[in-house]
Formats: C-alpha cells, sequence, structure tokens
C-alpha cells in the first residue's frame, strides 16, 4: 500500500491494525489517522495517554465522544501527553 504513487494518507482499522506497527513502516508523507470511539479501553489511546507516541509525527487521532465536555478534556489530556 505504501509504494502506491500519491498516497498521502492512511485511515486504517484499529481493530486490525497497530499505529505504533504502521507509522514505522508508512513513509514520511503518509498521514496516518486513528479513530477513537471514546471508550477507555482503546490501547493505542491509553499508551498515546501516557506520553508513549510514536516518533513519526504525521498522526491525526479521531476522537468520538458524547459530549463537547468530553471532547475538551480529551483533547487536553493528549496535548498533555505529547509534552511527556
Amino acid at each position: 500500500f505504501f509504494k502506491v504513487p500519491y498516497i498521502t494518507g492512511l485511515d486504517y482499522d484499529a481493530d486490525h491494525h497497530d499505529l505504533f506497527s504502521l507509522s514505522e513502516r508508512a513513509p514520511k508523507h503518509v498521514t496516518l489517522l486513528h479513530s477513537y470511539w471514546g471508550t477507555n479501553s482503546d490501547e493505542t489511546i491509553q499508551r498515546l495517554l501516557k506520553g508513549d507516541w510514536p516518533k513519526k509525527r504525521d498522526i491525526i487521532v479521531q476522537v468520538h465522544v458524547s459530549s463537547l465536555e468530553e471532547g475538551d478534556q480529551v483533547l487536553k489530556n493528549l496535548r498533555k501527553s505529547v509534552n511527556k
């Protein structure tokens, strides 16, 4: 997939692929999208919140939550975790 010309992003199925593994293989110009549906059971989100981010910087974390307040808190927590 990563060898296909003009591919600039990958919205992958987190149930079948790992952000950390993909980020090691993805070319620098390819953005990865990780979707998070607001449950605390998402292992990738838990790793990110602990400050364990991949070295790749072209990552989008899409968060689906039940309220604006919950979304605001998740965003604050993710921003803090990048600086850990």
